[in-house]
C-alpha cells in the first residue's frame, strides 16, 4: 500500500469525520474471463480497516485494469508492444508497466 494523500473528511464507511487516506494497492480483476493484476487507487478507512472506491475511482481503476489487460495480451516473450521493454519468459505482465504505479496511472 502506497499513500498518495490524506484528507480529513466525512468517511462514507464509518460515517465519522477523520483522516481518510487515498492509496495505491495491488489488485487483481477479471476482464474477458482472465485474471488481470494491476495497481488500483482506493480510499482507506482506518476506523473500519476497509478499502473503498468512489464512483470516479471505480472508473479510473477500470481503465487502469483494461490497460494492464492490453499490455498482458500484447506482451510477447521478447518485448511489450505497449512500452517496448523486455519481458522475461513465463512472466505474464510486463515489468516496466508495473514498475512505477504512479507513471502507469498518469498515462
Amino acid at each position: 500500500m502506497q499513500i498518495i494523500k490524506t484528507e480529513n473528511k466525512l468517511c462514507p464507511v464509518c460515517m465519522e469525520k477523520h483522516n481518510v487516506q487515498t492509496v495505491i494497492v495491488e489488485d487483481i480483476g477479471i476482464y474477458n474471463n482472465r485474471e488481470v493484476p494491476f495497481y488500483a487507487i482506493c480510499e482507506y478507512c482506518s476506523n473500519a480497516e476497509t478499502y473503498f472506491e468512489t464512483e470516479n475511482l471505480i472508473r479510473t481503476n477500470k481503465k487502469t485494469m483494461e490497460k494492464a489487460y492490453n499490455c498482458n495480451i500484447l506482451c510477447s516473450e521478447d518485448a511489450c508492444v505497449m512500452c517496448g521493454d523486455y519481458v522475461p519468459e513465463g512472466q505474464q505482465v510486463c515489468p516496466a508497466c508495473k514498475k512505477d504505479p504512479q507513471q502507469v496511472l498518469k498515462e
